[in-house]
């Protein structure tokens, strides 16, 4: 895909191809700078790197909930009934 930009370093494609890890920031210094040379100068791909920022905002907004201590209860007590079955012994903190 291209929109016809005129940067011969960084296609559309290759944003699109590696858009979740340049918002995560998880690509070396060097890609991330490529890839942020070509969003800066191309609409298309700018508004799809928001995209996906606002949505990941969004989920977090949404998605804050903390699952029930009764839960975490019966995470421990299946862990500790099978601790050692499989010659593995599990150390679980209590710090929640």
């Amino acid at each position: 895909m291209s929109c016809g930009c005129d940067n011969d370093d960084c296609r559309c494609d290759e944003v699109m191809a590696k858009l979740y890890e340049f918002v995560d920031e998880t690509l070396t210094a060097a890609q991330i700078h490529k890839l942020a040379a070509h969003i800066s100068a191309c609409p298309h791909c700018a508004g799809r790197a928001q995209a996906e920022r606002d949505f990941r905002a969004l989920m977090a907004r949404q998605c804050c909930e903390c699952a029930p201590p009764s839960l975490r209860g019966r995470i421990v007590q299946t862990i500790a009934a099978s601790d050692g079955e499989n010659g593995m012994s599990i150390t679980i903190s209590q710090s929640y």
